[in-house]
């Protein structure tokens, strides 16, 4: 299942690639999503010394499905928090399409001098995910250092229900990490 899932990890993948040994890394508006929590374990896997991510309600279910250091609510605002300011990111990945925080992010991200970089995600789609990458992440899921979050109520069955019910999830916002119909 989770290999049929995969793409928002390889998206993560071309996402994360800048990322370095030692780097600070901010991930904004995904740690409770499929490709936030991806981002988040490749972040890690690169060699990030420190991963903080912003996310809504579930700060429970992204401190026990990920290795953040940090996890930031909607009610405290990031670019005033002084640990943010003193000690700025080397890279902040935006997984999500909602409205730009890239004039936000500005303010605890390292000058592009330093080696700072924002990255979105509307700068990525399938296409910027090649054969090397997939392989990449199917390599790391067989070898247990990657896991894709699946919404709990996932695998649905393959049926008139279980397709409506995908759906009324994806269209509601309500998924938390990727919705999969198991059709075998």
């Amino acid at each position: 299942v989770e290999a049929a899932a995969c793409s928002d990890a390889a998206i993560a993948l071309a996402m994360i690639n800048q990322v370095r040994i030692g780097d600070r890394v901010m991930i904004i508006g995904g740690g409770s999503t499929s490709i936030g929590a991806a981002a988040i374990q490749l972040a890690k896997i690169a060699g990030a010394s420190y991963i903080a991510t912003t996310t809504g309600s579930l700060v429970h279910q992204v401190k026990r499905t990920t290795e953040v250091n940090d996890v930031i609510t909607e009610e405290i605002e990031w670019t005033k928090e002084p640990k943010y300011l003193e000690e700025k990111f080397d890279k902040i990945i935006y997984v999500t399409r909602e409205a730009d925080a890239s004039e936000k992010a500005e303010k605890v991200l390292k000058s592009t001098n330093e080696g700072g970089q924002f990255v979105k995600l509307s700068s990525f789609n399938d296409k910027n995910t090649d054969v090397q990458c997939l392989t990449r992440i199917l390599r790391l899921l067989e070898e247990e250092k990657l896991s894709i979050l699946l919404d709990p109520a996932s695998p649905l069955p393959f049926s008139e229900e279980g397709v409506e019910s995908a759906y009324d999830i994806l269209t509601s916002g309500s998924a938390r990490g990727r919705v999969v119909v198991k059709i075998c």
